[in-house]
């Protein structure tokens, strides 16, 4: 009978409602990289069904045909909306619940209706007249403003059925229990009054049944629900499941009794529970009481008051651990009515100690921004309503603006968003946001500047039934209510799949190119925001180190003014913009980001204080301005060279900067004074004078000396991490030739000049604060430079990198840009290899390639070698890896060979160079405009990094971390960000030895594979073959893992290939290569899909 009542309700509604088909665009978009995936929207039918609008709430659970089973709530006024029937004939307008039915497979639409067929009011009897629900006379009147459900399965906390709670959000509502394999809604009368949003079911006692909620009311308080399982005996759903009978307990805090009392994010407020005696059967009918003897609302909250109970500020929403069954969070909306919660608060209880004792935490306080985790109230949670704690450990919030007083879009008109916040760190990561642009232009938006209009709503936690494919990946379900957007049926409205993950994969095409064997793979995209921190553009230098978590984590300086980017906090909550140091926590195995942040919480000044000001550390004298373009970061690893913590140095490349140490592990970064100022550009430290800190530091000047710092650890004034690190207490030297020669004579390529250091004494405590001496009696950079003429220094041009062979620890490598916009003899830059003497504190110095020197070079022109080098790696292979920096200071670059800023490796033994990637200037992210794309060079490269002992690789493979500064991608970039760049993985096979006979003839292959994405099992294959013979089909995952697919007869020139994947091939990202006798292919990169 119920089917044959359902298909006439489906009947009846098609006719009744004219079809209305909601927008295809989505009207809440994933932010952060989480991705939205629309699955309904309001008005659109399945199987004749058309989903009404005022979407409230949303549970789920799987039908016995295997469907995922969408309960969706409409919030409807009792008397508004249009009329439903249900089975036994009875006519409702108001509130309804809709089922919604997805094919678990590819999640389409394939049945929808009417969940529910009977009705069962306070009195356990079936309703047949409207009157027994809203209890005010109206024939017709339903439920009044159904809101959020909350569902559980057979087993859960003890229910005996699969059930789905809901109440009345109006002020007097009930709460109701859906049956759902019966199809039947039942009054909860024992549960009280109230306007009732989410339930949250707690683990208890056995034969009990725990639920906690709260009323919604302006002052509503806290209510706990204990339940005994068949207390009645009467076999009834309610009873079995705990609900005919139970006792209600109203949180009184112990000397608190509301938000002006009780408020901050972090503070806790210590309670208990009270029991309240709302049914007696003796009082029905008396004033205060029903006709069976549960309390009036008012009885209720007077009871309550007896207690002092805690006056909320209207909750709403109520989630459980998924974990630990007696913690919940819950949230108020907050209002006008109470100045200290107008932004509403989240908290957290725990009920592990029982009624006697309850505990409560705020976890978030809108009114004071998180604790200052954001700028202002309106850049975090704000009103918050529903709340739901994720397997993934975090709990996420959405948005409902209750409050119309205050600015909640703020001067951004910021939407009504979803929120992840981590009940550990507070820390909370906006993950989508309401798309105001999202309807059609056949709908109106009745209040299209009102920020806070539209809702999301219904938040639930879908990873396991949506094929989550692995740990990191979190899926939601998650409606919006466009409330100012009328439809045939309430407000617009869409349901929608909100997908994130954990890990992050840059979606941008790869800035550079790898040649040779090599593929870059994209890290992370500037103008990407993995896990909610934005990181700022110039990507320099970066450093490397594994945590005890078995992350590997990347730090990487961001190059930029000192009042440039988007802002950052310290942990004192101080607002800095400015240059700053990325941490990047990577997958030991699958190389994914799994966290991304700032990676330093405090930062001592040149005093050692702590920085509690911006002018402590800025030159402008602003109260937000911060680091001032640091530059070349390098990381050395505790142990080595003397050093007793993981470092990473970085330099201020501006006039008078200071260079920093970041303790790795403290996240602290410290300022060292004892080096006194300049425009600084790089570092390395090597094995010098027996128990010292020994370091080669440059300046990024046409005209920059070569210093040397030898510091003595444990001989400063204090025990701090400076002086224990050797970087307190020490001397600064300057490298002087022994025969005099002035700059720019120093060229061609294995020209050498024998040198010696000579100290400086750039500390003068007697002249703190006279002109060229800085208030603590440090040279100014004027100063330093006019010692180091005074002492006979050779000055290089713009020196680049600095790094130290890593098989013989007393040599170092080092570039000169050079400056083909002033010739000094230095136009195209050179690299040079110092060996430092420690015994006598000397260094001869060797050209090992000089890029204006094309004879020795045997090249026809500079613009065909290796130009104006910047960032060097020297590997353990004896090879130096070089960065090119393009026209930064050459206009010439480019303008012969054509070719774009490149990576090259260059043989020490040999003197073979060759390139190893090249700038893709067709990989503009996010489709933004190149400013300058006719200008060759006009893009970076930052530093180079090599990795290939970090992470797992497979055999005979190398691996290396750079970046890319895309300097002219600038204007359409938000401010936050600066400019364009990137960090990718340069990936290769067995370092290319020439002795060799294999060649590497990338030009005259076109390699092509397609379809792709590969949806079927077969794949054609189209390129050209430099030689007949043998070849082999290799297709490598993104972790490295290699398969070798075919072995390959091909003839020389065109080849066309089907080709069958095999079964074992994984979905995903692969690289597919052929490699030939004496020659292989350029990666192709192919998405393989599997269903």
């Amino acid at each position: 009978m119920k089917t044959h009542i359902h298909f006439l309700f489906i009947l009846w509604f098609a006719v009744s409602f004219p079809l209305q088909f909601f927008a295809q665009d989505p009207l809440l978009k994933g932010t952060n990289s989480w991705i939205q995936t629309i699955l309904q929207g309001v008005g659109e039918t399945v199987n004749g069904y058309s989903l009404p609008g005022n979407i409230s709430g949303i549970s789920m659970y799987q039908t016995e045909q295997g469907y995922n089973r969408l309960m969706i709530t409409h919030d409807f006024p009792a008397a508004a909306g249009s009329t439903y029937p249900i089975e036994n004939g009875l006519i409702l307008t108001g509130s309804r619940i809709s089922y919604l039915d997805l094919d678990p497979v590819t999640n389409k639409p394939i049945d929808a209706g009417l969940p529910y067929f009977i009705i069962y009011d306070r009195h356990g009897k079936e309703v047949t007249n409207a009157i027994q629900i809203n209890e005010s006379g109206n024939d017709s009147a339903g439920f009044d403003h159904l809101s959020s459900s909350s569902l559980f399965l057979s087993g859960d906390y003890g229910f005996y059925d699969d059930i789905m709670l809901f109440g009345e959000g109006s002020e007097d509502g009930l709460a109701y229990a859906m049956d759902l394999q019966e199809g039947e809604i039942w009054a909860a009368p024992a549960l009280g009054r109230g306007a009732f949003h989410q339930f949250a079911a707690i683990v208890t006692d056995e034969g009990k049944i725990g639920l906690l909620y709260g009323d919604g009311n302006p002052g509503g308080h806290l209510y706990l629900y204990l339940g005994k399982i068949n207390g009645l005996g009467d076999g009834s759903f309610l009873d079995q499941n705990g609900l005919a009978t139970g006792d209600v307990y109203v949180w009184s805090g112990d000397v608190v009794g509301n938000p002006a009392q009780f408020h901050g994010t972090g503070l806790p407020a210590d309670g208990s529970f009270f029991k309240l005696n709302l049914y007696d059967p003796d009082k029905a009918n008396v004033t205060g009481y029903d006709d069976l003897g549960y309390a009036s609302l008012s009885t209720q909250q007077s009871l309550a008051r007896l207690y002092n109970a805690f006056a909320f500020n209207g909750i709403r929403g109520m989630a459980t651990n998924p974990v630990i069954g007696h913690q919940i969070v819950f949230t108020a909306s907050g209002g006008n009515n109470v100045a200290s919660d107008a932004w509403g608060t989240t908290y957290q209880i725990d009920l592990s100690q029982g009624l006697t004792s309850a505990t409560i935490h705020i976890l978030y306080d809108g009114d004071d921004a998180g604790g200052g985790q954001v700028p202002a109230p309106f850049f975090g949670i704000r009103c918050p309503a529903e709340i739901m704690w994720s397997s993934n450990g975090r709990i996420y919030v959405t948005e409902d603006q209750t409050n119309r007083s205050i600015d909640f879009g703020g001067f951004l008109d910021l939407g009504s968003s979803v929120w992840e916040l981590n009940p550990g760190s507070g820390k909370i990561t906006r993950i989508g946001q309401v798309n105001r642009k999202g309807i059609p232009g056949t709908l109106t938006d009745t209040a299209s500047s009102e920020p806070g209009a539209w809702s999301p709503v219904g938040l639930i936690d879908v990873s396991d039934a949506f094929g989550s494919p692995d740990e990191n990946t979190s899926v939601f379900l998650v409606g919006v209510n466009a409330k100012s957007v009328p439809v045939d049926e309430g407000s617009a409205g869409q349901i929608l799949l909100l997908n994130g993950t954990n890990t992050y994969i840059s979606t941008e095409t790869a800035m550079l190119t790898g040649l040779n064997g090599n593929h870059a793979t994209a890290v992370l995209t500037v103008g990407e925001s993995p896990h909610g921190y934005n990181l700022p553009g110039v990507p320099d230098g970066i450093g490397v180190f594994e945590l005890p978590t078995g992350q590997i984590r990347v730090l990487v300086n961001s190059k930029i003014e000192e009042d440039a980017g988007g802002s950052y906090y310290l942990d004192n909550t101080l607002l800095l913009n400015g240059s700053r140091i990325w941490a990047l926590d990577l997958n030991l195995v699958t190389r994914e980001l799994e966290r991304s942040s700032i990676a330093y919480r405090k930062i001592l000044d040149r005093n050692g204080s702590n920085v509690a000001v911006a002018t402590q550390i800025n030159q402008n004298g602003s109260v937000v301005s911060g680091l001032s373009n640091l530059s070349g970061g390098t990381l050395v690893p505790a142990l080595h060279f003397n050093l007793q913590d993981d470092i990473f140095f970085a330099g201020e490349a501006t006039a008078n900067g200071t260079f920093y140490a970041l303790d790795a592990y403290g996240e602290t970064l410290h300022a060292i004074n004892a080096w006194g100022h300049a425009t600084w550009k790089s570092l390395a430290l090597f094995d010098g004078q027996s128990g010292s800190v020994s370091a080669l530091l440059t300046l990024d000047r046409p005209d920059s000396p070569l210093l040397q710092w030898i510091g003595s650890p444990g001989e400063g004034t204090g025990n701090g991490f400076l002086n224990n690190n050797g970087l307190e207490s020490g001397d600064l030297f300057v490298w002087v030739p022994n025969e005099s020669i002035t700059q720019g004579t120093l060229k061609g390529t294995n020209a050498e000049q024998e040198g010696h250091f000579v100290q400086l004494p750039i500390y003068q405590p007697d002249k703190a604060g006279t002109p060229g001496f800085d208030t603590s009696g440090y040279a100014s950079e004027t100063t330093l430079l006019s010692m180091a003429d005074n002492a006979g220094a050779y000055r290089f041009t713009y020196p680049g990198g600095l790094s130290v062979n890593p098989n013989q620890t007393n040599q170092v490598a080092m570039t000169t840009t050079g400056d083909g916009n002033n010739p000094t003899g230095n136009a195209w830059g050179s690299i040079l290899v110092i060996t430092t003497i420690p015994d006598d504190n000397s260094a001869n110095i060797r050209i090992v390639y000089d890029g204006d020197d094309i004879s020795s070079n045997n090249l026809p022109n500079a613009d065909f070698g290796m130009r104006n080098p910047g960032a060097v790696e020297w590997a353990n292979t004896n090879r130096l890896y070089i960065q090119e920096t393009g026209t930064l200071h050459n206009a010439l670059f480019g303008k012969v060979s054509g070719q774009e800023t490149s990576a090259w490796e260059y043989n020490l033994e040999t003197g073979a160079s060759f390139r190893i990637a090249r700038i893709n200037r067709s990989a503009r992210p996010f489709g933004l405009p190149d400013q300058q794309p006719a200008i060759t060079g006009a893009w970076s490269l930052g530093g180079i990094r090599d990795v290939s002992t970090n992470f797992t690789l497979p055999e005979e493979s190398t691996l290396f971390l750079t970046t890319v500064q895309a300097h002219t991608i600038q204007d359409s970039l938000s401010d936050k960000y600066v400019e364009g760049g990137q960090l990718l993985f340069l990936a290769g096979q067995t370092i290319f030895d020439p002795s060799t006979s294999i060649r590497f003839l990338e030009k005259n292959i076109a390699f092509q594979v397609y379809p792709n994405p590969a949806l079927q099992d077969m794949i054609h294959l189209q390129f050209e073959a430099p030689q007949a013979g043998n070849a082999k089909l290799i297709a490598t995952s993104i972790s490295g893992q290699q398969w070798k697919l075919w072995e390959l007869r091909l003839q020389s020139g065109q080849n066309n290939l089907d080709l069958n994947l095999p079964e074992q091939l994984p979905a995903g990202v692969l690289f597919l290569q052929i490699k030939g006798d004496r020659w292989v292919s350029k990666p192709v990169k192919l998405m393989v899909y599997r269903y």
